[in-house]
Formats: structure tokens, sequence, C-alpha cells
């Protein structure tokens, strides 16, 4: 078992697969990662991330600045070099704490001069990954699942799905967005920058709200959108677009921005592109608002989506649980 961690205790592991363990102390032996080696050990995380198996141009920032890494793999092991600027490519890769922020993240890939562009979900624990992948040596990228499932305590009454029925749950809840409830995703805790797992799904716009929103139907609300932003970018983290007077209609929401996340199978968690299937077929809408449960004040119960089946949160214990309001 490898061992890495980033300035901020973040703690990576790698023994076959990798594992985020959040700041839950460092073990003895794990590879440090220097506060001014975090930008370029990011970088490597995010191109292994990328799956790409080509040379690729991997932007770093943290919203006001950025830095550009050259990242290939040379000899089997993962090794980059900065470079003054990004030139004109084919796919491009962004990572670091802008990857959290819509509203920037949405300017940077605007000014990319790329055909496509991978927005890296990893951000807190990224550098220590970065450091496990640059001390492996033939290990090919790919797109990891840091997803945890979220298990019923055997006290909890519950119902659950139906076994061997693929996309149950996703069809539970879907069913009960579109008959006018709000549901709380649980099958799954994740560390990665999301706008699926843990949150509250419904049709009300609460604090901190993302739309997430089918592909099929994007390209009808955001006509003049950049395709960088609103498709490719879009896949794998939210990001900010100018609200229109279609996407008004559809959905009711003001604003003059809205955070949109785009469901596809290509590119993100296919449960995404499984809830949202059973939702339109449903509902006949292609999005869903997705909420922090965090910011928001419940006064009813919640059905609460675990991994091996549903159950019912009170007012009281949704409270307690996530201090909301």
């Amino acid at each position: 078992m490898k061992y890495a961690a980033d300035s901020s205790g973040n703690v990576i592991s790698f023994d076959g697969k990798f594992k985020h363990h959040g700041v839950s102390g460092v073990p003895k032996g794990s590879i440090l990662c220097p506060p001014l080696s975090e930008p370029s050990a990011s970088a490597a995380g995010c191109f292994y991330m990328s799956a790409s198996r080509e040379p690729m141009q991997v932007v770093w920032s943290d919203g006001s600045s950025r830095r550009v890494f050259g990242v290939a793999r040379v000899f089997g092991r993962y090794a980059g070099e900065e470079i003054p600027e990004v030139v004109k490519a084919s796919m491009v890769a962004v990572c670091g704490p802008v990857c959290s922020m819509p509203d920037k993240l949405s300017e940077l890939v605007a000014e990319l001069p790329a055909g496509n562009v991978y927005a890296c979900e990893l951000v807190d624990g990224l550098p220590a990954m970065g450091m496990l992948v640059c001390s492996m040596l033939e290990s090919k990228g790919y797109r990891v699942d840091f997803r945890q499932p979220v298990m019923l305590s055997d006290k909890d009454e519950c119902q659950v799905y139906e076994d061997g029925l693929e996309g149950d749950a996703e069809g539970r809840m879907a069913d009960l967005v579109n008959k006018g409830m709000t549901v709380l995703n649980k099958m799954y805790e994740s560390p990665c920058v999301g706008a699926f797992d843990g949150r509250l799904l419904s049709f009300k716009e609460y604090g901190d709200s993302v739309y997430l929103l089918r592909r099929n139907d994007v390209l009808d609300w955001f006509p003049t959108e950049s395709l960088l932003v609103r498709d490719y970018a879009s896949m794998t983290v939210p990001v900010e677009l100018t609200n229109t007077d279609s996407f008004k209609n559809s959905t009711g929401c003001t604003s003059e921005k809205v955070k949109v996340m785009v469901s596809s199978t290509f590119k993100n968690l296919r449960s995404i592109s499984d809830f949202m299937r059973f939702l339109k077929v449903m509902s006949g809408k292609g999005w869903v608002v997705s909420s922090d449960p965090g910011k928001v004040l419940m006064d009813t119960e919640v059905p609460v989506f675990m991994n091996n089946g549903a159950r019912k949160m009170g007012a009281d214990e949704y409270r307690e649980t996530y201090h909301a309001g």
C-alpha cells in the first residue's frame, strides 16, 4: 500500500486501485507534496484522470492565477514541465481550485484554444494523487471513481430496491421528483466536485443550486454559449452559463447566471444519465435542480436513497445532520 498527502492533509492511497481518505491523519511513510509543488503534482494527477494516451497540456488555476504544464508518459512514468502558455490543441485539461468555481471555470475554458476540455473533478487530494502517479511505473491513466457506497443500517426501516434490476434506485428517485417531492441522493459519497452524489434533487431551486441537464436538450437552451463551456467541460464539473429566455421559460429560473452540469454517458457517472433518462420519460423535463443539503431548511420528511435501499429522514434528523438553515 502506497500513501501520499498534500499540504492540507488530504491522503490518497494506492493498492491496485486509488482511495481517497480525506483529512484523517497522514500515515507513516507517506509521500508528501510540498505546497510549491502542488500545481505540477496536480497536473500529473489530472493527466492521469483524463485517461489520455497522448501528451497533453494541463492548466492549473486557483481562480486568480494559472500555470500551464506539458505532461506525458515517458518510458512508463509520468513527467511534465512548465510551459509559457497553452498552444492550440485537440484537447486540454484544467485542474485546481478553479474546478470548484463555476464562474471562473467558465471564463477560463472559454479562453482555451482547444477542441475539447477535460475539467478534473478531483480537487481536494489531487496533488497527493499526482505524487502517487509520478512514483508509479507502467500505469495507464483512467477515470478513477472515488465514490464510496453509503449503506442503510440494520435499524433503518426501509424499502429495498429490486434485486438485479439495473437503475431501479435512479428510477424511483426520478418518480418521486416527478411527483413534486424533494429527495436526498445518498447512494454514494464522493470527494470530487459534483452535483449528484450527496445532493437534494427536485424541481425547486434552493441554496447553492446546480441544474443537471440532459445533453440532448442543452443545445436548444444555450445555443450561443461556447461549445467547450456548455458541453465538454460541464460534463465533469459544473460551469456557470448566462441564462436564456428559453431556459427561463422551461425552468422558471429567472437568475441572470445559472450553474449547469451536463449529463452524459460518455464523460461522467452513469448513474446521473440513468436518473436523467428516467426523469425525462416520466416528466418530459430535461432538467432537475441539485442542491447542497446543508443550505436548505426542510420542515417535512425527506426520502433518502442509499446504496441498498431507501428510508425517510424526519425534519429534526435532517436539521441535526446538516445543520440546515
